[in-house]
């Protein structure tokens, strides 16, 4: 009905023209007919014509497109079996050489079946032509081929279970753990996951369980040898294995991997395969020279150690960092991974001044062994940093060829004598730039400890030239390490992990506060509008590029959303206050410091870490910075020990965790709570505590303040009343600092009085209670001092004890 309704269509050009041809060619067929042909004669001579294409053109290129083919696999099967023999198999060689060789080879290999077919068929004699010609560019081709496929650094890992079966998961693990065995380089790593080539296809296909693509994958295999390298661990148990590492097909070492340390974790088999993959990279290490990373590391246990080392915690941390230090003492990576371990335990300016004494002599060694001059030049080397003393004492002398007596030693020993006095190949420059940052992170936190000093509140160890020398060198080690950052990273370079980024923050944050009045330059370049980013022009040009990169890092610092670069930046705000005099910028850096540190504390370990850094200390004493960092409490359940236990009290009718001690039938309410003799015992000290300290006016604290002493003593401490009472007599200054930091964080010369009075109150009420005898080395009422005047201007309480008056507490650090 819809057709009838609609009128006829205009012919499409296409149409007309498919018309046209064809009423052309049937006139032609006609014409043809017409003049005595048949159709048959015609479409007869096309099937002549084609059958002579046939055989003068496609037959002859597929005969030689067939002998390329056949050429062509016998010359990549022969490399392949000379990758096999035994010289070859086992090279030592440059990954670079290595690829070289591939890419030649497999140049050679294309070219070579074209020449030996055009050579063949262009001359009378062909077997003469191949004799000459073919065979012996298809032996070269072969040659060098064959090491290039043999020197390929490509791992395949297999992870067998104690009953044989091939684990997939731990398998994959393995060969992460061995690719990221020398992560502070890449690009130089022993294993390179990013090569493009078809390594990742065939694991693929080797492990999808399906035989057309296995088949395919064992024939990639054997022609390409996409990873020649194999590393096979057995799990005999949760604390050993065997691994054995191939080459080629050839066993290359095989050890024995034992835990030493016994663990009740689930993840036992990750920690035998980072034992295996220390092997597995330092054996590949040894056969590629051109390997960087490891820091001339001499064995794959010292590896292997440090790799458990940085997967535990504790006790079993500190066992396998020393066996890594055991197995290998002139490790660098084990030698820095102590050190570092002790900046958790720096309190103290004393404590940060070792620390820089200490990681100075790495920092000149990582300096050498990435080929740059030493940072500290009068620092000597440690007695394990032999590659320093060798260098310092031979330096960049080579043998006189003219020498005679040189030339008649023996040539091997005057080999020697050249490798000795040449510099190795330069490692990365990771571990310089981050000892160094570990350095400059330490020495702000020893100028914030110095300035707390300088206000009459740290240990006062330092003097003035002491400090001024000290900080002076910290100075040059600051502008040495922009100038390293500008020099490392000054064209585009991938920062995944902003790694840089945030050394590059630290690094100017620290020049700004070690590089006195270059803040206010650059705040009067600015209000004159100057041209110049550097503010203020060093006489050195070294140091001019150092503060024009400074100003830039600095200003991105800044804008910056990272976490880490944020709090580092509040610190340094929080600096900036203390050194303002006028009121409202104090208030508003203040302001601006706490919203650095809110930001920065989502991530748990920066609302840990604030309450520990000397550089937010400079505030400690502002109210609104006390109360950000010092933890919230507002109730007695929130202490740790009575807030574990708070369901099951209540249930029993104990709706005040100070109640405890005087509950009806105490005897019975440590099985009613599940709790065994010793745990139910710490209970109750912990509730008599907590009675007892809420109801102590001594010192005056508020019931806010009150809450957090008594929440460090029960939880933060740990104590039972014993404990409490004989701290109390031995350690009293200790336990009044501990005990003043966790109530008001840093204070003042009147509150450690006061939490002194608190504390003497305390042990005088449980005394008096007959929970406990105050050892009489401590009296319950000390001495009344001579009368003087404290630093905050108050007259000293009869209820302190002598030396605590008078400002006595001068020393404390917080």
């Amino acid at each position: 009905m819809r057709e009838q309704g609609m009128g006829r269509r205009p012919p499409r050009a296409s149409g007309a023209v498919l018309a046209a041809g064809a009423v052309l060619a049937l006139a032609g067929c006609s014409a043809n007919v017409g003049d005595g042909s048949s159709l048959s004669s015609w479409t007869a001579g096309i099937s002549t014509r084609w059958q002579s294409f046939v055989e003068v053109v496609l037959v002859p290129v597929g005969d030689a497109l067939l002998a390329m083919l056949v050429a062509w696999l016998v010359l990549a099967v022969g490399a392949r079996l000379v990758a096999l023999t035994p010289g070859v198999r086992n090279l030592t060689i440059r990954r670079r050489t290595g690829a070289v060789l591939r890419v030649v080879g497999w140049a050679l290999v294309g070219i070579t079946p074209v020449v030996i077919v055009i050579a063949t068929a262009s001359v009378s004699d062909g077997f003469a032509a191949w004799l000459v010609v073919a065979l012996p560019l298809a032996l070269v081709a072969i040659a060098v081929l064959g090491p290039g496929l043999a020197s390929r650094s490509r791992l395949d890992a297999k992870v067998m279970d104690s009953d044989g079966s091939v684990n997939t998961a731990w398998s994959i693990d393995a060969l992460n753990q061995v690719r990221n065995a020398n992560l502070d380089d890449p690009a130089e790593r022993v294993e390179r996951p990013s090569t493009p080539d078809l390594g990742e296809f065939i694991a693929i296909a080797d492990r999808s369980g399906s035989g057309i693509a296995s088949a395919i994958a064992w024939l990639f295999q054997v022609l390409f040898n996409s990873a020649p390298w194999m590393l096979q661990v057995t799990i005999l148990d949760e604390r050993s294995g065997i691994a054995t590492l191939r080459r080629n097909g050839h066993p290359v070492d095989e050890v024995e991997l034992e835990l030493e340390w016994e663990s009740a974790q689930s993840d036992q088999h990750r920690k035998l395969l980072a034992l295996a993959a220390g092997f597995t990279a330092m054996t590949m290490a040894e056969r590629y020279p051109d390997v960087r990373g490891f820091y001339r590391a001499t064995g794959w246990k010292s590896v292997g150690f440090l790799g458990l080392a940085r997967m535990t915690s504790g006790a079993e941390h500190r066992h396998y960092l020393n066996r890594a230090i055991e197995e290998d003492p002139t490790s660098i990576l084990a030698e820095y991974d102590r050190v570092f371990d002790r900046v958790d335990g720096l309190d103290d300016q004393t404590a940060h001044e070792a620390f820089l004494d200490r990681i100075e002599p790495i920092v000149n060694q990582a300096a050498w062994l990435c080929g740059e001059p030493p940072v500290f030049d009068d620092v000597p080397p440690k007695v394990w940093h032999a590659y320093v003393r060798t260098a310092a004492a031979v330096g960049g002398r080579r043998l006189d060829p003219s020498d005679v007596r040189a030339a008649l030693r023996p040539i091997r020993i005057r080999l020697d004598e050249r490798r000795r006095a040449r510099p190795p190949a330069p490692e990365p420059h990771a571990m310089l730039l981050r000892s160094l940052m570990a350095y400059l992170t330490a020495a702000r936190n020893w100028s914030a400890f110095v300035d707390l000093a300088g206000e009459g509140d740290g240990d006062g160890t330092g003097d003035g030239d002491g400090v001024a020398v000290r900080r002076e060198r910290i100075h040059d080690a600051v502008v040495r390490y922009i100038a390293l950052l500008e020099h490392q990273t000054g064209g585009p370079r991938r920062d995944p992990n902003r790694v840089l980024s945030r050394m590059r923050a630290r690094a100017a944050l620290s020049y700004v506060i070690f590089t006195p009045g270059i803040a206010d330059e650059w705040a009067a370049a600015d209000a004159a509008g100057s041209a110049s980013r550097g503010a203020r022009l060093p006489a050195k040009q070294t140091e001019a590029r150092v503060a024009a990169a400074a100003r830039r890092w600095m200003e991105d610092a800044n804008g910056s959303l990272e976490v880490e670069i944020r709090y580092s930046c509040a610190c340094f705000t929080a600096r900036r206050a203390l050194a303002v005099a006028a009121p409202e910028e104090h208030d508003a850096l203040v302001a601006e410091a706490i919203r650095g540190i809110r930001y920065a504390r989502q991530v748990d370990f920066y609302q840990r870490e604030a309450a520990r850094d000397p550089e937010l200390m400079l505030l400690g004493r502002e109210p609104r910075m006390r109360e950000l960092v010092l933890a919230p409490i507002s109730s007695p359940w929130q202490i740790a020990r009575f807030a574990a236990v708070r369901d099951r009290l209540e249930q029993r009718g104990i709706f005040d965790p100070a109640g405890i001690a005087d509950a009806p039938g105490l005897l019975g309410l440590g099985d009613a709570l599940g709790l065994g003799a010793e745990e139910f015992a710490m209970l109750v000290d912990a509730s008599e505590i907590l009675k007892t300290g809420m109801a102590t006016d001594e010192g005056c604290l508020t019931e806010t303040e009150r809450l957090r002493a008594v929440r460090y003593l029960i939880d933060g401490a740990d104590f039972s009343i014993r404990a409490l009472a004989g701290h109390f007599a031995q350690e009293f200054d200790a336990l009044i600092r501990s005990v003043a930091r966790a109530v008001l964080w840093v204070p003042t010369t009147k509150e450690l009085e006061d939490i002194a009075r608190f504390m003497v109150g305390l042990l005088t009420h449980l005394n008096a209670a007959s929970v406990v005898d105050v050892p009489s080395s401590r009296p319950a009422e000390p001495p009344k001092p001579a009368p003087s005047t404290t630093a905050q201007g108050s007259e000293p309480n009869p209820a302190v004890p002598a030396r605590l008056a008078g400002g006595a507490f001068g020393s404390f650090t917080a």
